[in-house]
């Protein structure tokens, strides 16, 4: 392995399972733990499958074509959010109140094998600078995977899958249109600010306004009273 490989590796794993903890550490026992790691590694899976897509070129926001740009835009938005709605949409999650919970684990598992391919394979590890900020752009769009992957799962299970894919969808497309206007001339400083703003703000959202809504009630009577005993 070498070293760029390995660093990597770091950069996009390491921050993803940090993220994992973070946005599930307060509902322990409110899942099972190895449907989440099972969702992580098939977030890396389709994480992989969608990196491919850009590299084999199927999809390029830099192409000198606009009309393909403008179909890139979209379509990398779209193919992204439709993989972890496929998923997530499957029988046995649909309607099940911890498939949010899935769903943020296969986002987060998503993002990491994305980032890593995509964006940490352009570090040069000699120029700290440039890895710093290409660190806050991997970060940035891990926590933006892991939020979307955790929107759909709340849509699925609640049975409006086809709304909140819509609603991650659009999401998603902001920052493809930051991608694309750093492409045309925005400042990279600009893009990189954007990236880690846009995805500690959809984290905070989803851990603060979508997990706690898609426990049962009974659930969250259960987790107050443990939270006071302590």
């Amino acid at each position: 392995m070498n070293t760029l490989t390995f660093a990597g590796i770091m950069i996009g794993f390491v921050p993803a399972l940090a993220f994992l903890f973070i946005m599930l550490y307060k509902y322990e026992g409110c899942f099972d733990d190895r449907k989440l790691f099972i969702t992580f590694a098939v977030g890396v899976f389709l994480g992989m499958i969608a990196a491919s897509f850009e590299m084999l070129k199927f999809f390029d926001i830099n192409s000198q074509y606009l009309d393909f740009c403008v179909l890139s835009i979209i379509g990398i938005a779209f193919f992204h959010e439709a993989l972890k709605t496929m998923v997530l949409n499957m029988k046995r999650f649909q309607g099940k109140f911890d498939t949010a919970f899935y769903g943020g684990s296969l986002g987060l598992g998503f993002g990491a094998m994305y980032s890593f391919i995509v964006v940490a394979r352009m570090f040069n590890l000699g120029d700290y600078t440039s890895t710093f900020l290409g660190i806050l752009v991997v970060v940035g769009i891990i926590l933006l995977q892991g939020s979307l992957g955790a929107l759909i799962g709340y849509g699925c299970s609640t049975k409006k899958p086809i709304k909140y894919f819509g609603y991650a969808t659009l999401i998603h497309l902001l920052l493809n249109v930051a991608i694309f206007a750093t492409y045309c001339g925005m400042l990279y400083l600009f893009f990189v600010a954007f990236t880690i703003i846009y995805g500690i703000m959809w984290f905070y959202f989803v851990i603060v306004y979508i997990l706690p809504k898609a426990l049962p009630e009974k659930m969250k009577r259960k987790k107050r009273r443990m939270l006071r005993k302590i």
